[in-house]
């Protein structure tokens, strides 16, 4: 039976979710009551989507959470295979899901038009696509715009097959539809139940922003595949290092191993392992050490081990650096000074930072800058004095008005995180979209896992692998909200969109656990040999 009990992890979990989406709504009520009054507010409040469809998925969404949790506590037959520790024809079941999630992603890449971006590539799709064909050449991307290191993954499949942008996106279905099978994996490791995992599979499978997101020649689908990847065997280490023969085995230094190499590729592709690998450390120390009673002799072994193979793996990048950029760093430090910059700009209501005035505003103020400086052209700025300039001039209007910057970067853009704007403005017709079907179901994702997080709250869970999948999940969150503060695609949320449906899928089974009625699944459990039902 379950150990019910307030815990740490839970409680940031709450608060790293539910302030940002009550904020998000708060900020939604001030946009109408402004355009109501017309009296005109600090531009950090301003927001775009539509108020009533919102509205309409935050109050549904309750409802529905209400429903289903009396549709599982009333149906016997639900919980059995919510708490069963197996399943008849697993094998099988997965199998499905996992040909499904392919499929669906197979149709999606070829209704979309595979002619290559051309020169001179602007578009994020482009920079990625002349970023490979510059790696085939033997060329470094001087340009931070066009780093795209995801080309050191597109680069050997352009060589091999004659269609260049078709390669690239079988690529993103390869790696969805792995993701998929990723979920399944952690989710039956960390509730112990097979039908758990195929429930959260089932659910990934489907998700129409998961989908959908394959057709595109960007970076998000490859990374999300090896960030779930790397944290799969950081927290299989969390789960197995209490055992004595998982370390006489030396199995732990496998896990490490893949769990820094994954994070290597992640760094590759985008600028964030760094920040995973520092709390990583701090979770093996804390989380692992004290919960799950690791010693501190191993888990700082743990630690030598992971952050050797991590380095390592990106220690090109490191010396391509201080090569070209005169910095040795491990991080793509060509545009730091233009994210600060672009950090900075106002946004003017209604609109978001990725459409063209916020570039062409971002492109002035560039100009301005370096001309103070007689600085090189624009066009040069991925070398590093030209950077530094830009840094400085951001540092110059954070420090001339702290509290705008801090509140823009907390209310604006974290609510754009949990709660995306959605287009339109009739509940009805919002549903029924054809153009942006993720959007509302990934609001509702969203709701229904804040919703979850409150009701653990309530109930409380004090388990070591609710932890680690809780901390996974933080992990990702805490990666996609960094790289959002300053550049602000509303795209970097799908980062943690299967994150979201493990947590919300062992919520199910764990609220389950607590209100069901557990006489049958009891009996049913002992059958099986399994004294309880840990999450």
């Amino acid at each position: 039976m379950l150990k019910l009990n307030i815990n740490l992890a839970v409680k940031v979990f709450a608060i790293c979710v539910a302030l940002p989406m009550l904020s998000g709504i708060a900020t939604k009520i001030y946009w109408y009551l402004q355009m109501r009054t017309g009296v005109d507010g600090p531009y950090f409040l301003y927001y775009s989507g539509s108020l009533r469809t919102a509205f309409f998925i935050y109050l549904a969404s309750p409802v529905l959470f209400i429903v289903l949790i009396w549709a599982v506590n009333q149906s016997a037959v639900i919980r059995k295979c919510l708490l069963s520790p197996r399943i008849r024809y697993s094998t099988l079941w997965l199998g499905l899901i996992i040909a499904i999630a392919f499929i669906l992603r197979i149709i999606t890449v070829f209704n979309v038009d595979h002619t290559p971006p051309q020169p001179p590539y602007v578009s994020d799709q482009g920079c990625y696509y002349g970023s490979a064909l510059g790696f085939i050449a033997g060329e470094y991307p001087m340009l931070f715009f066009s780093r795209g290191h995801v080309g050191l993954l597109w680069a050997p499949l352009f060589m091999l097959f004659e269609n260049n942008v078709l390669a690239a996106l079988l690529l993103n279905v390869v790696t969805s539809t792995l993701t998929v099978y990723l979920v399944y994996r952690i989710t039956t490791m960390v509730s112990g139940q097979t039908c758990m995992g195929l429930i959260a599979a089932g659910l990934l499978a489907v998700y129409p922003s998961h989908v959908i997101l394959c057709r595109e020649l960007m970076t998000e689908t490859p990374f999300t595949f090896f960030m779930v990847f790397a944290l799969f065997w950081l927290i299989r280490f969390g789960v197995m290092s209490s055992l004595p023969q998982y370390w006489i085995s030396r199995r732990w230094i496998l896990d490490v191993f893949l769990c820094g190499i994954n994070l290597g590729i992640c760094h590759w592709i985008r600028p964030l392992a760094v920040l995973v690998w520092m709390v990583a450390i701090v979770w093996l120390i804390i989380i692992v050490n004290r919960k799950v009673g690791l010693s501190l002799r191993r888990s700082l072994i743990a630690i030598v081990v992971l952050s050797v193979i991590f380095y390592s793996s990106i220690l090109w990048l490191m010396v391509a650096n201080y090569r070209f950029q005169g910095e040795f760093s491990p991080s793509y430090m060509e545009g730091r000074g233009v994210i600060l910059l672009a950090g900075t700009l106002k946004q003017k209501r209604g609109t978001g930072l990725n459409n063209m005035d916020h570039f062409k505003e971002l492109g002035k103020l560039q100009n301005e800058e370096l001309s103070k400086k007689n600085a090189l052209p624009i066009s040069m700025y991925g070398h590093k004095e030209v950077q530094n300039i830009l840094a400085k001039a951001a540092w110059r209007r954070i420090l001339d008005s702290p509290v705008e910057f801090l509140t823009m970067a907390a209310t604006e853009k974290m609510c754009k995180l949990w709660t995306p704007p959605i287009m339109g403005d009739n509940p009805v017709k919002i549903l029924n979209s054809v153009f942006f079907p993720g959007e509302i179901l990934n609001s509702f994702l969203i709701s229904f896992t804040v919703l979850s997080a409150l009701s653990l709250f309530v109930c409380g869970v004090e388990d070591r692998r609710a932890m680690l999948l809780l901390l996974a999940l933080m992990l990702v969150t805490a990666c996609s909200a960094c790289h959002f503060m300053f550049e602000a695609f509303a795209r970097y949320r799908f980062y943690c969109a299967p994150w979201l449906i493990i947590f919300f899928t062992l919520s199910m089974q764990i609220i389950s656990n607590k209100f069901g009625k557990r006489t049958i699944i009891q009996s049913d459990l002992k059958d099986h040999g399994h004294p309880s039902t840990q999450v």
